[in-house]
Order: C-alpha cells, then structure tokens, then sequence
C-alpha cells in the first residue's frame, strides 16, 4: 500500500474502492486483468460498481486492444458509457488512489477533505508530545 492509501485507511477506515462505494453511496469503476478462474490467460475487464438498494456490480469486456495500457482506457471509456446510460450521473471520473480504480471527483474531494483534516489532527497531537 502507499502512503496515501495507508493515511486514508487510518483517517477513514476505507481499505479498497468497494468500501468507498459503499460508505458514499456512489459508483466505482474498475480494471481487472484476470479472473480467479482465469489463471494464466488474458482476461481485461471493467467493473462498474453502483449503489442500488445494495452495491451492485456490472463486469463490461470488450476484445480488441494489445496492450495493457490501452485495453485499460478503452475499458474505462466503456465503463464510464455505460455509467452514463445507465445514469448514474457522474460529471467527473478521477483515479481514486487505489490500482486501476476510477471514483467521482466529488467523492474524491470529501475523501481529501477528511484525510485533510485528519492529518491536521495528528500534527496537533504530534506538536502536543513534543
């Protein structure tokens, strides 16, 4: 884990993207290589995680891309299509800090608002002990 994540971990408690979803009760979009069951072959494909009466999930696959990198953003750019069809009403998609996840921005900016505030604190009680 990077230091990001660990801070957020101890800020908010939120450990993965799934969490994020559903302690914010918004969607997540992300990337897999492969499946369990997959082991060893190329399987690419988005996630959409989405706030119904619980987090639901839709794997979108599309075929055609070589490398990584590119298969990545096409996937993304699928996910977020469907996203919109779907309407769940995301203006913006932001990296979330985690591997290959997507969250919206607004969601990104509580999440740094709390981290924020947080840090805040532990410098205080740092200040304090000195």
């Amino acid at each position: 884990m990077s230091k990001y994540t660990d801070d957020v971990y101890e800020a908010t408690g939120l450990v993965n993207p799934w969490q994020v979803g559903q302690k914010y009760r918004c969607p997540v979009i992300y990337f897999h290589t492969q499946h369990n069951h997959a082991f060893g072959t190329r399987d690419h494909r988005a996630v959409v995680a989405f706030p119904a009466k619980r987090l639901e999930s839709k794997p979108i696959r599309i075929r055609g891309e070589r490398t990584l990198s590119l298969s990545r953003e096409a996937h993304f750019k699928a996910a977020v299509e469907w996203a919109e069809k779907e309407g769940l009403q995301v203006e913006d998609w932001v990296p979330s800090g985690w591997p290959n996840t997507w969250i919206p921005a607004n969601v990104k900016d509580k999440i740094k608002a709390e981290l924020k505030s947080w840090r805040a604190q532990q410098r205080a009680a740092d200040k304090e002990k000195a």
